[in-house]
């Protein structure tokens, strides 16, 4: 761990329910600062996964990935203040089809703008102040539960019955009760099917400032 400079980060918090376009926004954000030349890193709460070392691979199929619980949160959170203050951390490499953590990490080293994104972004109230700009994305529950088949299937290396039956009993009804519940703390909501780049341009105005 070590300082960069006594400058903070800009922290940028993406979040909303699952498939409904914010790793797509993230991308556009990540396209525009190399573009403008800004000083740019990226992590996902999905790298904050509890390490199940201790369960068997059945058992880990059965854990509800959709509580906020299933996240380190204390290891979540010590990374973003890290992050914020201008220090490297050391970030987990989370292997979706193990259904586990890998025995690697990842440097992710500070940077002028920091985004971070995935379901859980807001889900501790003790980070959400932590953040200069948050942004909630939405979609049509249909067209969310499609993109999730398509991603997992080709970027997760699941099965067509296992993503059905994972949205029906975990993700759908959990996703309802907590992701949704932190529409309310972000700064501003966009539709993830629609052009974000008006949100873009306001969050490089912000950063540049």
């Amino acid at each position: 761990m070590q300082n960069s400079s006594d400058r903070q980060s800009f922290l940028l918090g993406i979040t909303g329910p699952s498939s409904s376009g914010k790793t797509y926004l993230s991308n556009e954000i990540l396209k525009k600062a190399k573009f403008e030349g800004v000083d740019h890193v990226y992590i996902s709460t999905d790298e904050f996964y509890r390490d199940l070392s201790h369960l068997s691979p059945e058992a880990r199929k059965l854990v509800n990935y959709d509580e906020p619980s299933s996240i380190d949160e204390v290891e979540f959170i010590e990374a973003l203040n890290q992050l914020k203050a201008g220090q490297s951390v050391e970030v987990p490499i989370y292997d979706f089809s193990a259904h586990n953590r890998t025995a690697e990490k990842r440097t992710v080293r500070p940077a002028g703008l920091v985004i971070v994104e995935g379901i859980f972004t807001l889900a501790f109230d003790e980070i959400v102040d932590l953040f200069d700009f948050s942004i909630y994305v939405e979609l049509a529950s249909d067209l969310r539960v499609l993109r999730r088949i398509r991603r997992d299937i080709n970027e997760r290396g699941r099965s067509l019955n296992s993503i059905i039956d994972q949205y029906h009993n975990t993700v759908r009804p959990t996703q309802n009760k907590h992701v949704e519940a932190d529409r309310s703390k972000a700064d501003v909501i966009v539709i993830g099917d629609k052009t974000t780049y008006p949100v873009i341009d306001l969050i490089f105005s912000k950063v540049q400032k």
